[in-house]
This record gives C-alpha cells, sequence and structure tokens, in this order.
C-alpha cells in the first residue's frame, strides 16, 4: 500500500463568485487513469466583501492505493482539474524499497 498527499492551490480573478469544481486524479505515464478524488465544489469568494481582490483555495487530497495492483511501478503524475480543464500537475516516481 502506498499513501501520499496531493496538495493543489487555485487563485481566482477578482469578483470570482461562482461555484467551481476541483477534481484530483492519477495517471499513469500512458495516460491511464489509476485513481481519483470525489469532485469537491467550492467557491472563491470572501464573506465580507465578495468583490474584494482575488481569492485563494486549497485542497488536500489524501491517496492510499494498493500497488500490487499495478502492472509495473515508474512515472505516473497527479492531475488537478478545475471545472473539467486541466490547470495543474506533479509527476512522482512509485517503485519497491
Amino acid at each position: 500500500m502506498a499513501t501520499f498527499k496531493a496538495i493543489t492551490i487555485v487563485n481566482s480573478h477578482p469578483g470570482d463568485i461562482a461555484p467551481h469544481t476541483l477534481d484530483v486524479q492519477m495517471f499513469s505515464s500512458a495516460g491511464e487513469m489509476l485513481a481519483k478524488a470525489a469532485p469537491y465544489k467550492f467557491v472563491f469568494t470572501n464573506n465580507a466583501d465578495p468583490t474584494a481582490g482575488f481569492g485563494t483555495f486549497t485542497l488536500t487530497t489524501d491517496f492510499a492505493i494498493d500497488v500490487s495492483a499495478f502492472p509495473i511501478l515508474g512515472a505516473y503524475i497527479v492531475w488537478a482539474f478545475l471545472d473539467g480543464e486541466r490547470v495543474a500537475g506533479a509527476a512522482f516516481m512509485l517503485r519497491r524499497c
């Protein structure tokens, strides 16, 4: 079993009060999706003044994956999708110690 966290930080434009959805997914180097978290819905707004400046949202996603089910270990990537658009990614290696 391998466990790790993916920390995703997204920023908004001033006045963005629309609802958003953030999806975090893990892919093999061949592009096959291997794990994903439930989509997370949020709003950037500042309760005091929704039009005041930029907003930021941070999501921490915990992954616990059974690596024995993977055909090979090696390079993988975690992608973050904001409203269906890929906005960030991080590559990492899985290997046996």
